[in-house]
């Protein structure tokens, strides 16, 4: 070692392993100027070490201002802490305790010295947000832990996998040496030494009995260190053990599902037809109006480009992507694309035979900022030329400047692969496996679009959004009160929990007709789809249990009155497992819950989005997640859009709340130079406006929540209202709905109640005003920088809450804004917990006196 004085005085030290107070003397003598020591101490020499480093008598480290202790747990803190009082190093009144993730702090204010604890065994950072933010379940394998101790984390029972097995995955987390990891039943184990680091777990199983999984940590030795798990998911299908070194010698084994074997399907060859632009051409396709070529880092891709020349009125911009002439097979097409912005326009696959035109496919309005994969099956039942041109068409408006593009085209036999669990019933006349009813009066049909639509059915099915797309249809015509169509899901295995999932199309302004939902052999709940507000698809599901038994879902329809000039159509049927979500809840990390952009009112789509997507206004993550990969809605105001254009959000149909309030909350966005308006409005045939906010609000999520009540059925509407230019985006995301009465948030910002006429454009003026109905004598803000009316401070506390704005005194704690308004000058009460507070004392505000069941919220 160079003892030379240049090293002798170092200020600064930090040392990686652990040390014996002997060798910490060493140390020591050798830095005499040490500021700042960071060690890992042996736990039986902990009060010596600490006595020896910070006890004036030893005058062993005279600059000492800093020390960090290593590797002890939060336990051992109040130990510590209660010796050096004990020992008169500080003042009883100054060991103060401060959580900063995982480090416990001493302030030892009489010798100026700061000691830190750091708990060292698990992991910093969670899984899933790879932030100290983040939460995961983990053990503490500390002193006070005996050998052969246990945790156990046990789901909730399941029914039996099925044939094809299930997969549990998960991520773990394993440091320091001598403890059993996970002995689930057992199938899966570890133990010993893990690198710092999150790791990915695996086990397969199949079950054919209703079960649960559990998780099982043991202590083997008495030892530091800690446990972690986190994102437990259980999928579809068998997967083998991973790592494989965790089979355990006396696993619970599980037949892997057999492998059937039977014709061997060669790989499929590519087609003249396939097209992914990685080269300039493709040799059975031609562009006509050539959009851009564009790229990403990882190839090519065609872009629809914009017209730069300026701009005439009321003239849309085409261009197609033509194929050469195809025979007239059993064929499908697939391909990817990406719609994205403002009033993006259309895409659409069609059919040309000379002056003959069929549209296969067509998707309209903004997406995520994602590509969406497309399936087009290319025959229909009718109309079939012997042969025809495959066409790719983009149209939008002279003046959008969002974005078209397409890529990977790949031309296959057959039809669209589809599975019983989820059926558009475009395919053929199989309809996925689904059943007619044999005790029903009347049959359902598989009707093309084109052919059946009259009257009251629908123009076009939900899948493609087109007139040559297949629905399943109802008719009531001719049909006698009370006659029965029923149509019957494939066999599906017993299940603690299944969601069914479909589209369901009722116009009728009185009820003449009804869509009753059950399951066989009969369940004992039901569920009842009366008609709905105007022309549309919409969204409905329902939860299915059925424990002891396989199952199988009733769809019926039953006219209400004899011959109605009405009917029932359905599409997209799918069944998942898992209970459904509460309806109207979404996340929007996965679709939009049924949710849908009301494209009749609206000058402009509600878009999903993820990360930044301008600089200057718009979040930086999504509120689900808080990382830049989850997703929200929002509105786009950057050209073509214009101050007052509006997008809606519309809800499924929701009952009537039978005099129950309910409570919509949500969480919003509202942060730029030029935010507009966010309104939320119940419909029920008349629009009421119920919640409305305008103008910046900060680089901050917010929560947003109106209690509502509607003696009908009705639907909620999210309108956002575009700001002055390109410096106002607005987002949304997180919906839930519960049965309580809840005070409007944020407080004191105007809502207009009652009947309503949209106007074709709203203020966007922000204009602070009181708060009206809902709201209790009880709510307070602290807007006024004192306590409400109904509130006052206990006289026998030790201390008072103190109002405050902006920081509070003492560094590194405390709010820097409140929760209001989100700004410095909001107000708030906090207690302070500096001197001349002690250990231990309280402060207290209390009510006046409430009757009756309530429920209190707050932000703390």
């Amino acid at each position: 070692m160079d003892m030379s004085y240049k090293h002798r005085v170092i200020k600064n030290l930090e040392m990686p392993d652990k040390y014996t107070l002997k060798t910490i003397q060493l140390l020591i003598k050798l830095f005499p100027r040490l500021e700042h020591l960071t060690v890992e101490v042996n736990t039986k020499e902990l009060e010596p070490t600490i006595e020896y480093l910070i006890e004036n008598k030893y005058g062993s480290v005279h600059g000492l201002l800093f020390l960090c202790i290593a590797g002890i747990y939060e336990c051992d803190f109040y130990k510590l802490t209660a010796f050096i009082q004990s020992k008169k190093f500080i003042h009883d009144d100054c060991v103060k305790f401060v959580e900063s993730g995982f480090m416990f702090m001493v302030v030892n204010l009489i010798v100026s010295n700061l000691i830190y604890f750091y708990v060292y065994g698990g992991p910093l950072e969670d899984h899933t947000l790879q932030t100290n933010q983040g939460s995961y379940g983990y053990i503490d394998s500390n002193s006070n832990r005996k050998i052969g101790d246990r945790a156990l984390l046990i789901s909730q029972s399941m029914s039996d996998t099925g044939s094809t097995g299930m997969c549990f995955e998960f991520f773990y987390h394993i440091i320091f040496t001598k403890k059993e990891g996970f002995q689930p039943i057992p199938m899966w184990t570890l133990s010993g030494q893990q690198d710092d680091n999150w790791f990915e777990g695996k086990v397969g199983f199949v079950v054919d009995l209703d079960h649960s999984l559990l998780i099982e940590a043991k202590i083997t030795q008495n030892d530091e260190g800690d446990i972690g798990i986190d994102d437990l998911l259980i999928t579809n299908s068998y997967c083998p053990t991973f790592p494989a070194f965790a089979t355990p010698h006396d696993a619970y084994t599980t037949m892997q599902p057999a492998v059937t074997t039977g014709i061997t399907i060669p790989p499929r060859l590519p087609s003249a037809f396939d097209c992914n632009f990685e080269s300039t051409t493709c040799p059975s396709w031609t562009i006509t109006t050539k959009p851009e070529l564009g790229n990403q880092p990882t190839g090519y891709y065609l872009l629809l480009q914009p017209n730069k020349a300026a701009p005439s009125t009321n003239n849309n911009i085409s261009s197609q992507l033509r194929s050469v002439s195809l025979n007239n097979n059993r064929q499908y097409l697939e391909f990817w694309y990406f719609m994205y912005g403002p009033n993006v326009g259309s895409l659409s696959v069609e059919k040309l035979s000379g002056v003959f035109s069929q549209v296969r496919w067509t998707s309209t309005g903004g997406k995520g900022f994602e590509w969406y994969h497309a399936q087009v099956n290319l025959q229909a039942s009718t109309n079939n030329p012997p042969q025809f041109n495959i066409v790719i068409e983009g149209t939008w408006s002279d003046t959008n400047r969002s974005a078209i593009a397409i890529d990977d085209i790949i031309l296959l036999n057959g039809t669209c692969q589809t599975t019983s669990d989820q059926c558009d019933f475009d395919s053929d006349d199989s309809i996925c496996g689904y059943q007619y009813g044999l005790s029903g009066q009347f049959n359902w049909t598989r009707g093309l679009a084109s052919v059946v639509q009259q009257g009251v059915n629908p123009n076009v099915d939900h899948t493609t959004q087109t007139n040559e797309g297949y629905y399943m249809l109802a008719e009531g015509k001719n049909r006698n009160i009370y006659d029965r169509a029923l149509l019957l899901t494939p066999v599906q295995e017993r299940t603690s929990g299944s969601c069914l999932h479909f589209w369901y199309f009722l116009h009728a302004t009185t009820q003449k007709i009804q869509l009753n939902v059950y399951t066989t052999p009969q369940g004992t709940d039901g569920w009842v789809f009366g008609g709905n507000f105007d022309n549309r698809w919409l969204y409905a599901q329902v939860n299915i249990r059925s424990r002891n038994q396989p199952w199988q879902g009733v769809l019926e329809a039953q006219p209400l009155v004899q011959n109605p000039d009405a009917s029932v159509a359905l599409d997209d049927i799918s069944i998942t497992r898992g209970l459904c979500p509460s309806l109207g809840d979404c996340t929007f990390e996965t679709d939009l819950c049924g949710w849908q952009n009301n494209d009749i009112d609206a000058d402009m789509d509600w878009l999903v989005g993820t990360g930044i997507h301008s600089l200057g206004t718009g979040p930086q993550f999504d509120h689900t997640t808080n990382t830049a990969q989850g997703k929200y809605l929002m509105i786009e105001t950057s050209l073509p859009t214009k101050p007052g254009d509006r997008a809606r959000l519309r809800s499924l149909i929701f009952d009537g709340t039978n005099g129950d309030a309910k409570c919509f909350r949500f969480w919003f966005h509202m942060y730029g130079d030029s935010i507009g308006t966010l309104n939320v409005y119940v419909f029920d045939g008349t629009y009421k406006r119920i919640w409305s906010l305008s103008g910046n609000r900060g680089n901050n999520w917010y929560e947003g929540q109106v209690s509502y009540i509607s003696s009908t059925p009705y639907q909620i509407i999210m309108e956002a209202i575009s700001g002055k230019d390109y410096l106002g985006d607005i987002s949304i995301d997180d919906f839930t709905f519960t049965t309580s009465n809840c005070s409007i948030r944020p407080m004191n910002d105007a809502v207009p109640t009652g009947a309503t006429t949209l106007p074709s454009t709203l203020s966007t003026t922000t204009i602070r005003q009181s708060t009206l109905a809902p709201q209790s004598p009880w709510d307070c803000n602290f807007e006024q920088g004192v306590l409400c009316a109904t509130w006052s401070h206990d006289n026998d506390a030790d201390f008072r809450w103190a109002p405050k704005q902006g920081q509070t005194p003492s560094m590194n704690t405390g709010p820097t804004s409140d929760h209001t308004y989100g700004t410095s000058d909001g107000w708030y009460i906090y207690m302070e917990a500096s001197f001349p507070q002690k250990y231990n004392q309280r402060c207290r505000i209390v009510s006046e006196e409430i009757q009756g069941q309530k429920c209190l919220q707050f932000w703390y």
